[in-house]
């Protein structure tokens, strides 16, 4: 019998993925699913973007046309 064990080493990359993933669960506006392209249009791309920046405290610097 033969058993092999292997171990992953987290980096400081994983941290900040976990962590972020972490934040962004509390909020229901993260767990909601975004408008497709053609559902409501840009419109609505445009106004999940500027909620979720909102809530992240990143409304002053939300630039619409990067969308």
């Amino acid at each position: 019998m033969h058993v092999t064990f292997g171990l992953h080493q987290r980096t400081g990359a994983d941290l900040l993925i976990w962590l972020a993933d972490q934040k962004v669960r509390q909020y229901e506006q993260f767990r909601t699913g975004l408008p497709l392209a053609g559902s409501n249009g840009e419109t609505g791309r445009a106004d999940a973007f500027v909620a979720v920046a909102t809530e992240l405290g990143l409304a002053g610097m939300v630039v619409i046309g990067v969308l």
